[in-house]
């Protein structure tokens, strides 16, 4: 199945752990469904990406190494809990 990504997120160059800082803080903008494009040259992309996804309940459609690095699509499934006791 070809998926359509609806953002693209570079990651490219960063380093452990922003590349997951950076995922987290655009997913929140994301409506549940969306899906997000990442590209990364992080040696640990993978294995960091696969231990936020089982702790935000994300789905991982697709991870594929590229020329420049590694791609993966990633659908939000489930909307954000807001903390309103700032």
């Amino acid at each position: 199945m070809e998926w359509i990504a609806d953002e693209y997120l570079d990651c490219k160059g960063l380093r452990c752990p922003v590349p997951i800082v950076k995922i987290s803080r655009r997913m929140k903008t994301l409506s549940v469904g969306s899906i997000l494009c990442i590209e990364a040259t992080d040696a640990a992309f993978r294995a960091d990406l696969e231990a936020w996804i089982t702790a935000k309940g994300a789905e991982l459609l697709r991870f594929e190494e590229i020329e420049v690095g590694h791609r993966a699509l990633v659908r939000k499934l489930v909307a954000e809990e807001h903390n309103d006791h700032n």
